[in-house]
């Protein structure tokens, strides 16, 4: 199996399927987090007239998921004052320092702050968004990108915890849609199609609802969170953390704060070629994009890189010869 930058099947510990433990995300895990993100900018009031302050390289489904309810506009198209909201982003999971955040507000009084930490992986949710609320109005999560690979966002509301659904209109529809699925398919790529509806459209999710009624969040969470800080390790082993900024070696430095799903590795020598190689090699999915190193929203420093997965998907042992790979290839 080929493996991606992003998890492409659910991370599933049977010891550790204490599900009583998702008695505190009852009724929040919503389908995507794609689907948070407008539920976000309605719960702000936010209308078409509304503008929302996006980062560049911003991901066509963030435009899409906004663009239903509010206009969003790249951050450095604003003049002063004039966003009404402003989604920041942890790249990667990798979490920017609290200045950054205040200096929004300083920069756009009155502002408000979506926070997007869809890549964010901590040990437990439910601790992480508490202790962060006041930092932004709305933080949203995605399950699908950490833990799943099939769906599930959770929202929290700044003074009133998870946003909370209580009825679906969609459980038929998607009961039959798996129906015919199973029945008239043929191969993964209707299925595809269809979990992308789902995903996108319907606010219930049959294949996450059984994820959920076996795996306990919060303790798969920690499990994953371990995962990931072991590769860190080892790469912290391979390269200098002193060449990156301070506000990423801080994270690194943290084991409680939340891990980072890929690394960034500055990659000036990375050709097509070599991308081939390594993918053929390794059966691992790298590849070329920008990263901002600024720890800055708004200031934005874009430098191409070459992106890594962290996740425990990719066996430590494959992790380990492929980081060797690269580092032989810069030198």
């Amino acid at each position: 199996m080929s493996i991606n930058l992003w998890r492409s099947t659910a991370v599933t510990i049977p010891e550790l399927n204490d599900i009583k433990a998702n008695d505190k995300y009852i009724n929040a895990v919503m389908t995507s987090a794609r689907q948070g993100l407008t539920e976000a900018v309605n719960y702000l009031g936010l209308e078409r007239t509304d503008y929302v302050g996006i980062p560049d390289y911003t991901s066509h489904c963030v435009i899409d998921f906004i663009g239903r309810s509010a206009t969003p506009v790249p951050i450095r198209m604003f003049a002063q004052e004039s966003p009404s909201a402003i989604l920041i982003y942890d790249q990667w999971g990798w979490q920017k320092s609290e200045k950054a955040r205040s200096d929004i507000g300083l920069m756009y009084p009155g502002v408000k702050l979506i926070w997007d930490r869809v890549d964010s992986l901590p040990m437990s949710y439910q601790t992480l968004a508490e202790s962060d609320e006041n930092q932004a109005d709305v933080q949203v999560f995605s399950l699908k990108k950490t833990l799943t690979a099939i769906g599930g966002g959770l929202v929290w509301l700044q003074g009133k915890q998870w946003l909370r659904h209580h009825l679906s209109a969609d459980r038929e529809l998607v009961q039959l849609l798996e129906l015919m699925t199973e029945k008239f398919a043929k191969g993964h790529e209707v299925d595809n199609k269809v979990q992308g509806f789902i995903f996108r459209e319907c606010d219930y999710h049959l294949r996450l609802q059984e994820w959920l009624d076996t795996c306990a969040i919060d303790n798969v969470s920690v499990y994953e969170h371990r995962e990931r800080r072991n590769r860190i390790t080892h790469l912290v082993n391979k390269f200098s953390i002193k060449e990156l900024p301070q506000w990423m070696r801080d994270q690194i430095e943290n084991d409680a704060s939340p891990a980072p799903g890929i690394w960034p590795i500055h990659s000036v020598n990375v050709d097509d070629n070599l991308l081939s190689e390594i993918r053929d090699k390794f059966d691992v999915d790298v590849r070329n994009y920008h990263f901002n190193f600024n720890d800055s929203y708004i200031d934005q420093k874009w430098t191409e890189i070459l992106a890594v997965p962290l996740h425990s998907e990719i066996q430590m042992e494959t992790f380990e010869e492929l980081i060797d790979c690269v580092i032989n290839s810069l030198s």
